[in-house]
């Protein structure tokens, strides 16, 4: 994600990278966060909407400003779907930010941040069916200050939620860190990782279906 667009590299010579792709979105505002798909085929490009100081809010009817886009690694050229957090008020930064996918299974689960949205966890199962729809990719699962503590929605400043051996980890600025543990079925069967760094993706992982 390089701030005015996305770009998918060829790094086989780590010392002479190649941009294979350079991907513009006019609704995009700031890519920001980066990911793939464990079997490399999907990349995952993250929208963080005025820098997390503005905000079209959370009730968005997508794809918005602050969504997460997905792209199909071969033919990057439109994106095949999106998704855009509409839960919450007009006024929250609801922006998505900093996630990763969880690993070595097939439906195609993430887990994101969304600042005053919380975290949630989306099911972006393929095949896809387009921008717009809004039945897909749908969240299955959240967790933000408000819903769970009875408190006010602006509790809820979360930066970033990695999936990592059956946990969502989640940083909120202003609360600490939060581990969550979901309990829905989709994420039964995860691969259990020795390690992860969310921010450089090592292996190379089939989904099981």
């Amino acid at each position: 994600a390089c701030l005015t667009e996305g770009q998918i590299w060829d790094i086989s010579n780590p010392a002479e990278p190649v941009i294979e792709d350079r991907i513009r979105n006019p609704l995009v505002e700031i890519w920001h966060s980066g990911s793939f798909t464990w079997d490399a085929s999907v990349a995952i490009f993250g929208d963080e909407e005025g820098g997390a100081a503005a905000t079209h809010g959370c009730n968005n009817i997508g794809p918005a400003p602050g969504s997460v886009w997905f792209y199909d690694v071969e033919s990057p050229f439109a994106p095949v779907d999106s998704f855009t957090q509409t839960r919450g008020q007009l006024d929250l930064i609801c922006t998505a930010h900093n996630y990763n996918v969880v690993p070595g299974i097939r439906p195609d689960i993430f887990v994101s941040s969304f600042y005053s949205g919380g975290t949630g966890v989306i099911d972006f199962t393929r095949p896809f069916n387009g921008p717009g729809d809004s039945a897909h990719p749908k969240e299955i699962g959240y967790y933000d200050a408000a819903s769970g503590e009875g408190g006010n929605a602006a509790d809820a400043n979360t930066w970033s939620t990695y999936f990592y051996r059956g946990l969502a980890v989640a940083n909120d600025i202003d609360r600490g860190v939060d581990i969550f543990r979901y309990t829905g079925p989709e994420t039964r069967n995860a691969t259990r990782l020795d390690h992860l760094n969310p921010q450089t993706q090592e292996d190379y992982i089939r989904p099981r279906r």
